[in-house]
């Protein structure tokens, strides 16, 4: 009876969802097939010039809490302290000398990727004279004993530096029940933060640990042995490395932090400690594919298109219902030989057939026959690099390398025609499927809207409102949602709000969910006029933020913020952004800003805090580096403008100018 129930409730669910979500077919060109390549590793790991103190801790029987550690060579020195109020704290510095030193500038901030979940920090400035090399202590007291236990925690960063800790963390095997591995590097760099002497380097690591918190609150402590001897990493040519691992069994699915630490020794003796915050996340391996496909041909009832019907068996635990799919097709070229065709990608939901016992669930994905044609192809067909992925932080649950697609009579007897390769047009038709409001853009005779979507975690609308013309504010503020998740509850505000012809503007995440709605959902984005920008954004960290990490550590210690968006990691948003086709980036227009360059040393940042951990040039949460959105349209990148307002430039939402152009060039 149970399993009655729990069919009749997965249908019922099912039904709802393909009434309400519709998704696109997409498809293209194999001469495409490189752009679609994994995230290579090294462009998604962490970067650290920071090293993370112990947590200090203050009760009635211990009033203070003092701790010693290597300060190398950097031109800023500064000691930021997390807490519910930083301000009630006070720290007291002690140099290698043994004399007490005070902050040359102390700067109270909040860092947060919204409005809605800051961590207030103060930031103890050391720059004049350039900090002494060698051993600090840093002693810290509450002054109001009232309030305890209290709870601190401090980080110490080096700035500028070049000996940066990298951390890496391969997505092969991030599934519940596989080993992890944890790769961290540490360069041995020629010629380092140093005018003296330029020929200084790293001459021994003496330890390298990594804590990993899992999800269920439970802690490895796991010594990093040296060399991973898989060359998984490309170093800079002129550089050498130290390259260090940990592996462990991820028992349960979930978000697991890491804090990686490594300390060791300059080949001038002096001493050196670097950590990292790490997150990623592990999932669980709720479907798999089967092995078979089978492929039909149909004529589609209202295009009378011929459309390949690919069905493709899986094994699946019922969990989750939609994924992220992704095969290459292959056929039959005139000698028989195997030919590249297409690729196909899209969101899937699993399907089950009916009146079945055995292998009754399937994915279902499709290609307009014309791909064929212009490959001079034809059955039998195969799909290769066959992938199915979650939707949340794009890991890859299951994977096949090549598969033959058993086709009915109707396939196996279909043939490319006569017409030549230049008489097909590739049109949207081919590249996502039959799509209603494609066939109703003609027909549309009332102006379009503009969608405003916001970032993660705000607080309030940042948009100057009074600047847009036939708007649609989406306010859903202080959450955390996923990319696909946002995307489906704009697309549920879309049509809550009869929009069926519009184009989008994203701040921060509302620019990366503004293309996964594009790229994915049938929507009044594809009835918008041809002669604007279907979308638009700034400020949107396309290729991910590492805060994330120590943002969601902090929010674990302290209890506030929206918690961990594993799509804005670098890993994350890397593994999104792979699988996007470039015909959906080459339609997006966007801004980035940053600090002025120009600036004094200790101007030359939106937020101190943040300057610390973030990559040079960065607006106080978006590096303009992971900004770039590749094969996107940089419209400009404007410099004395931050993130958000609070930081020490004006937020880049309050620019009146650009504002008025986005709306006069917005797609109607």
């Amino acid at each position: 009876m149970d399993y009655i129930v729990l069919a009749v409730s997965f249908l019922i669910l099912q039904a709802s969802i393909a009434e309400s979500y519709k998704y696109k077919s997409l498809a293209g060109s194999h001469l495409e097939f490189p752009s679609f390549t994994p995230p290579a590793l090294e462009t998604s790991g962490m970067h650290s010039r920071y090293y993370v103190l112990p947590l200090a801790t203050l009760d009635e029987s211990d009033q203070k809490w003092t701790h010693a550690f290597p300060v190398d060579y950097c031109d800023i020195f500064a000691v930021t302290v997390f807490a519910e109020d930083p301000n009630s704290f006070t720290l007291k510095f002690v140099l290698p000398s043994g004399a007490e030193v005070s902050a040359n500038k102390v700067v109270d901030e909040k860092l947060g990727y919204g409005s809605a979940g800051l961590y207030p920090c103060r930031t103890f400035l050391f720059d004049d004279p350039v900090p002494s090399v060698g051993e600090w202590s840093v002693t810290v007291s509450n002054s109001d004993s009232s309030t305890y236990p209290v709870t601190a925690s401090l980080i110490a960063s080096f700035y500028p530096s070049d000996l940066i800790l990298q951390a890496f963390v391969p997505a092969e095997n991030l599934i519940a029940g596989k080993s992890v591995d944890i790769i961290a590097l540490l360069p041995t760099l020629v010629g380092l933060q140093d005018t003296v002497n330029s020929t200084r380097s790293v001459a021994a690591v003496d330890d390298a640990v990594t804590t990993v918190y899992l999800p269920d609150g439970t802690e490895k402590i796991i010594k990093m042995e040296r060399g991973s001897g898989k060359s998984l990493l490309n170093i800079k040519s002129g550089t050498s490395a130290s390259d260090l691992y940990a592996s462990f069994e991820a028992p349960i699915p979930g978000i697991y932090k890491n804090l990686v630490q490594v300390d060791g020794v300059l080949s001038d003796g002096v001493k050196f400690i670097r950590s990292l915050w790490y997150v990623f996340t592990v999932a669980h391996r709720s479907i798999e594919l089967a092995g078979d496909v089978r492929g039909s041909l149909r004529t589609h009832e209202i295009s009378n298109r011929d459309i390949i019907d690919f069905d493709i068996d899986v094994k699946w635990d019922g969990s989750q219902l939609s994924y992220r799919a992704f095969a290459q097709v292959w056929g039959r070229g005139e000698k028989d030989e195997e030919v590249p065709v297409a690729w196909m990608s899209g969101l899937v939901d699993v399907q089950t057939r009916k009146y079945c016992l055995f292998n009754c669930h399937y994915i279902h994905m499709q290609l307009d026959s014309r791909w064929l044609e212009l490959a001079n192809a034809k059955p039998p067909l195969t799909l290769k690099s066959v992938t199915l992925e979650e939707l949340k932080a794009f890991i890859t649950l299951s994977k096949s390398d090549r598969v033959e697609v058993t086709a009915d009579d109707g396939l196996m007897q279909w043939s490319p025609t006569s017409v030549s390769e230049e008489c097909i047009e590739i049109d949207w038709e081919m590249k996502e499927g039959y799509n209603p409001y494609r066939m109703k853009k003609e027909n549309i005779t009332e102006t379009g809207k503009i969608l405003l979507l916001h970032g993660y975690c705000a607080g309030s609308n940042a948009f100057l409102l009074e600047y847009f013309d036939d708007y649609l504010l989406f306010e859903d503020y202080g959450k955390n949602y996923l990319h696909d998740e946002y995307a489906r509850k704009a697309y549920d505000f879309a049509i809550e709000n009869d929009a069926t012809s519009f184009s989008v503007f994203g701040h921060s995440q509302g620019g990366a969910v503004s293309l996964h709605l594009y790229t994915y959902y049938q929507t009044g984005l594809d009835a918008a006029a041809e002669n604007g920008r279907l979308v638009q954004s700034i400020g949107t960290p396309y290729l991910g933020c590492p805060l994330a990490g120590l943002l969601a550590f902090l929010g674990d210690l302290f209890g506030i913020g929206c918690g961990l968006n594993e799509d804005l990691t670098y890993d994350g948003a890397e593994r999104w952004h792979s699988k996007i086709p470039v015909d959906k980036k080459a339609e997006v227009y966007y801004y980035t800003t940053q600090y002025p360059k120009d600036a004094p040393l200790l101007q030359r940042f939106c937020l101190l805090v943040a300057q610390l951990v973030l990559s040079p040039d960065n607006d106080g949460i978006t590096e303009v580096s992971k900004g770039i959105l590749p094969g996107g349209n940089l419209i400009e990148n404007t410099q004395g403008e931050c993130h958000i307002g609070g930081m020490q430039y004006p937020s880049q939402m309050n620019n009146i100018d650009r504002s008025k152009d986005v709306n006069s060039k917005a797609a109607r």
